[in-house]
């Protein structure tokens, strides 16, 4: 008696191993009580799939049985029509870092992963920054969302293409440099002018290497007479860069 099985397709989610599926196989033409049972000895010729680029004809083969479950496939002659094998891209999601730095006057990146959802690590699998990732540099940016997208790698191959990646994106932010201006000690012969001092005797921490320098803002302190004593010589400066 000629029989046509016909072995499922399917599909898996990425996992990182060997898909193979000899579930949902149907036979036209069995005999009434017949039924199909995986040929277990022959499961090294079974199709698999392991990655979303392969696909394969879903190459299973079966023994038929009685109503008692002895084998009666030699009664049969079989054929087999394939149904096919294949994977789909791994959905996971990936949580860029918070983070601030205070201001040097470089831009400032953070690609580091705050949370990697889903991601097969124990397969050693892991993520690499692509190059295009937000920076911020001034204070004046605010938070800047951190859009910092990954590769997907094992060992030195990249594998991406096996996964779905869904991004939820941290900020980025530069926190104001802290510096100390030490203002100048000086006197001056009494002249019936008011008397000050816009210099500085010292300041710690200025980025006076990129250009950045002092500018005594109005308001400052003033001394006229020698009966006002030692005045604190309160002076406070803008920050400049260039003009």
């Amino acid at each position: 008696l000629a029989v046509v099985i016909r072995t499922a397709t399917a599909s898996r989610e990425y996992d990182g191993t060997p898909f193979v599926c000899t579930d949902g196989a149907e036979a036209v033409n069995l005999v009434s009580g017949h039924t199909l049972a995986v040929d277990e000895e022959r499961a090294h010729e079974f199709a698999s799939v392991t990655e979303v680029k392969d696909v394969a004809e879903n190459v299973v083969y079966y023994i038929i049985k009685d109503g008692a479950g002895n084998p009666v496939t030699d009664n049969y002659t079989v054929t087999y029509s394939y149904g096919t094998l294949t994977i789909t891209p791994r959905e996971i999601a990936v949580t860029t870092a918070t983070s601030s730095d205070e201001y040097d006057g470089e831009a400032y990146s953070d690609t580091s992963v705050a949370d990697a959802q889903r991601l097969l690590k124990e397969l050693g699998h892991y993520l690499v920054a692509c190059d295009g990732y937000s920076t911020v540099t001034d204070v004046n940016e605010g938070e800047v969302e951190n859009a910092v997208e990954y590769a997907i790698y094992a060992g030195e191959e990249d594998i991406s293409y096996n996964y779905s990646v869904t991004y939820i994106y941290g900020k980025i932010s530069v926190t104001p440099r802290a510096i100390t201006v030490t203002t100048a000690t000086s006197s001056d012969e009494y002249d019936g002018e008011a008397h000050f001092n816009t210099n500085y005797a010292n300041v710690e921490r200025l980025l006076e290497d990129l250009g950045h320098y002092l500018k005594a803002r109005d308001g400052y302190a003033t001394v006229t007479d020698v009966n006002e004593g030692e005045v604190e010589n309160r002076v406070e400066y803008g920050i400049y860069a260039g003009e």
